[in-house]
């Protein structure tokens, strides 16, 4: 019996934004170099298990082979799940065992909050914004 069927409770879709279930984000990506060589990733939607996230893993592995600095920008990012986060960490061994160094940027709060809970930013490093990150390139 479903949570949501017992006398008394609220269905599920009453916890979740009202966009959630009617128009769920896909997550789109787009590359683009700055004049040092930095290669920016910028990541829109929700990085959360599914066929988008594997897509945006694959394309962001094949730049980690070939592009030695990477900053992979989440200010369009609302939210991560262990998913998201096991790709971030995924495409970082790649970028580094090909000899070059992932950062991420401007994540939201909540994207922030996941990174500090799960302590992955000791293996990725995060900066509040695109500058901070290509600072720390230097």
């Amino acid at each position: 019996m479903c949570i949501s069927a017992l006398p008394g409770r609220l269905p599920v879709s009453h916890f979740l934004p009202p966009f959630a279930t009617i128009c769920p984000m896909k997550l789109e990506m787009s590359t683009r170099e700055l004049p040092s060589g930095i290669t920016v990733v910028e990541l829109k939607g929700r990085l959360t298990l599914g066929d988008s996230l594997t897509t945006t893993e694959d394309a962001i592995k094949k730049l980690a082979a070939t592009k030695k600095k990477i900053i992979l920008d989440l200010s369009q990012a609302d939210f991560i799940d262990s998913a998201g986060l096991g790709m971030l960490v995924a495409c970082s061994a790649t970028a580094t065992s090909a000899g070059g160094q992932l950062r991420v940027s401007g994540a939201v709060p909540r994207v922030q909050q996941i990174f500090l809970m799960t302590q992955v930013y000791r293996v990725i490093p995060l900066y509040a914004t695109i500058e901070a990150a290509t600072e720390s390139f230097n």
